[in-house]
């Protein structure tokens, strides 16, 4: 995924919802309006009288600051916008340079920034990263009843882990037979316990949990794309990595039934795939469950190396109109020698290796594979959605229409970018 094309999708989303909202900041009272080419002087200042604002200055290539009423920001910018003389009408927005948040192992998550540094032994090429310093500058995510949760479906998430517990969605009591203040549900023992036990990967779903919304900011271990995103988690691979297909189906319908009952649940992250899979209509029939309840379904390519188009790889090749498939870059931002690969299948890349996050036993550390870079899909997805509503086929087109189109992906996956 990449976060120059982010970046232009939650800019656009964020002139949209700064004029409706105001949701940005900017200093209150004060208004930057420009005009038509014509318009006499005399014009103008009908114009902001009608409006209710006073002109105290000129600036620039002829924008005029207008002084307006405190709260009012909002309502001048409105019945100016209504004016044909004018051209735009604006808040004056504060602006801040980029800055890279002070979690201690910032500098190993070369997927969201990378300037070359040697990460975990490989010094790869500059910019081959997210650029999401840049889309931090619009949002960070949103709180409170705004905040997007994203199902994590997997081997479970370490919950308690100093660096996840903030950001870990927390059930209200009314969910599931749950009691309140649980974090989602434990498909295997039908318990309310959705703690991390794998001990292949140390920790699978709690890693691909940090990717999507670790704390950030908080002067400790990771950074996370959405940093005030909820977690849910649902586990349904057990320690020993072989699942079920009808766990998968009873945890995916575990959020489809949450999201009916109010939760704003809008990602699935689904990781968990093995060569030799075999095709279930009945998986296929939940994802497109999970699309008509408003879900977006977001899975990996695979580990093994494969064409996806000729050796079908599940749950990817499902290709239903709510998923996302996904395969792994790395530090070069070339496809990742051990990344599935399909044009007709998979539908883009994103970094997945030397990927450093959260782990069970409120560890860190680096693991390789599409799981990740699912996982970085997951937390842009709701990076967007944080700017606003989209329905899922919107955020879909949003990410896939936007890519950062790479040589080295060129016949590998449908979108030809990351």
């Amino acid at each position: 995924m990449g976060f120059r094309t982010v970046l232009a999708i939650l800019f656009v989303l964020a002139l949209a919802q700064h004029v409706a909202a105001s949701s940005a900041p900017f200093r209150d009272g004060m208004v930057l309006v420009g005009f038509e080419p014509g318009v006499s002087p005399g014009g103008m200042a009908v114009a902001v009288r009608a409006a209710g604002a006073v002109d105290v200055a000129t600036i620039g290539a002829g924008t005029h600051v207008l002084r307006v009423g405190a709260g009012r920001v909002t309502e001048i910018i409105n019945a100016l916008r209504r004016n044909p003389n004018v051209r735009y009408a604006e808040p004056d927005y504060f602006v801040w340079p980029a800055g890279v948040p002070n979690d201690t192992n910032f500098n190993s998550q070369w997927g969201f920034q990378y300037n070359g540094q040697t990460v975990n032994g490989v010094t790869g090429t500059a910019g081959a990263d997210e650029h999401v310093i840049s889309a931090w500058n619009l949002t960070t995510g949103s709180a409170g009843a705004n905040a997007v949760v994203v199902a994590v479906v997997d081997t479970g998430v370490q919950y308690n882990h100093p660096d996840l517990e903030t950001n870990m969605w927390s059930n209200p009591g009314t969910i599931g037979n749950c009691p309140a203040g649980t974090p989602g549900f434990n498909i295997l023992n039908q318990t309310c316990n959705p703690m991390d036990d794998d001990t292949i990967y140390g920790g699978h779903g709690t890693h691909i949990a940090g990717i999507i919304g670790a704390a950030t900011n908080n002067g400790n271990g990771v950074a996370g794309l959405n940093w005030t995103v909820q977690i849910m988690a649902v586990k349904w691979i057990p320690a020993s990595a072989q699942g079920l297909t009808s766990d998968l189906i009873s945890a995916l319908q575990w959020v489809i039934n949450a999201k009916q009952a109010g939760v704003n649940v809008r990602v699935v992250n689904d990781s968990g795939t093995w060569m030799g899979t075999q095709v279930s209509q009945a998986l296929s029939d939940e994802i497109d469950l999970l699309g008509s309840n408003d879900i977006l379904f977001v899975t990996a390519a695979g580990n093994t190396q494969q064409n996806n188009d000729t050796t079908p790889r599940y749950p990817c090749v499902y290709d239903r109109p709510n998923q996302i498939c996904v395969a792994a870059t790395d530090q070069n931002d070339n496809l990742w020698s051990s990344s599935n690969f399909g044009v007709n299948t998979v539908d883009l890349a994103a970094p997945g290796v030397n990927i450093f996050s959260t782990k069970r036993s409120t560890n860190y550390g680096f693991i390789s594979g599409t799981s990740m870079s699912a996982g970085q899909v997951s937390g842009a997805a709701a990076l967007i959605l944080s700017q606003g509503y989209q329905s899922v086929a919107n955020l879909k087109s949003m990410i896939l229409n936007n890519v950062d189109p790479l040589p080295s992906l060129t016949g590998f996956v449908r979108t030809g970018g990351r």
